[in-house]
């Protein structure tokens, strides 16, 4: 973060998720004050050639992408320069911005073991009367210098024990009993797959039901149609009777 001071980290209220973050690790540092800020390159390259690691760069407040392998990597989010103390309001809205971004990004690890560095980026000389006020400012010393700090333990231990659980004796659909003299079928894979059977013997019923409907239907068909033609033929074979008639009329008129 370049340009951060003590005086920013005075302010509780600004670092919400850093300090939380901060309470539940189990392992803490803090250096108040450095006479000169690490190289962070050379940091980098280190833990990348040491762990087999890759390097992620995050410009500003941009959101880390989202991975689930299991590849180490060294993710570095480079914050614009905050504000000059000058700018009211300004520099503390920058802040908060930095503190929401960083819960995005741990959010978002696939893995609960990772190491955080919260750091000033920029190099630049102190006057002396920020030196002498500085020289009694700490870091949330009511999270660093808390007395639980004196001991070692995991903080972050979330493990939950649960007792197994067992399901219940399910109730039986089918009397076992109707298939122990059954020799041709297995009673005990009728019983262990009732369910199945009954699915199978209920689209087998809908099955016969719906073909007896469409044999039904044929039948009722075809007889409508075996009587439409008899009374067709019987309609023609009376029209050429009287045709015959009409014509030996006609011959004995002559």
């Amino acid at each position: 973060m370049p340009g951060l001071t003590l005086d920013d980290l005075q302010d509780p209220s600004v670092f919400v998720f850093l300090r939380t973050h901060m309470f539940k690790a189990s392992t803490l540092a803090v250096m108040p004050r450095v006479e000169a800020l690490p190289d962070f390159d050379l940091l980098s390259e280190s833990i990348q050639r040491r762990c087999n690691a890759i390097e992620v760069k995050i410009n500003g407040y941009d959101e880390v992408p989202t991975y689930i392998d299991t590849k180490t990597r060294v993710i570095r989010i480079q914050f614009p320069p905050l504000p000059e103390e000058d700018d009211e309001g300004q520099r503390k809205v920058a802040l908060m911005r930095a503190d929401e971004a960083l819960k995005r990004t741990l959010r978002k690890l696939p893995s609960p073991h990772f190491t955080v560095m919260y750091t000033n980026t920029e190099d630049k000389l102190l006057n002396k009367n920020d030196e002498k006020r500085w020289a009694k400012l700490d870091v949330f010393a009511d999270i660093v210098k808390d007395a639980s700090r004196s001991q070692e333990f995991e903080r972050n231990h979330n493990v939950k024990e649960e007792e197994r659980y067992f399901p219940e004796k399910r109730v039986n659909l089918i009397d076992r009993k109707l298939y122990e003299g059954s020799t041709f079928i297995d009673p005990e894979l009728i019983y262990d797959n009732e369910l199945l059977v009954l699915g199978v013997v209920l689209v087998v019923a809908l099955l016969v039901v719906y073909q007896s409907i469409l044999f039904l239907k044929w039948i009722v068909t075809s007889l409508f149609a075996a009587k439409s033609q008899s009374k067709q033929t019987t309609l023609k074979t009376k029209s050429s009777k009287d045709n015959k008639e009409a014509l030996k009329d006609t011959k004995k008129s002559k």
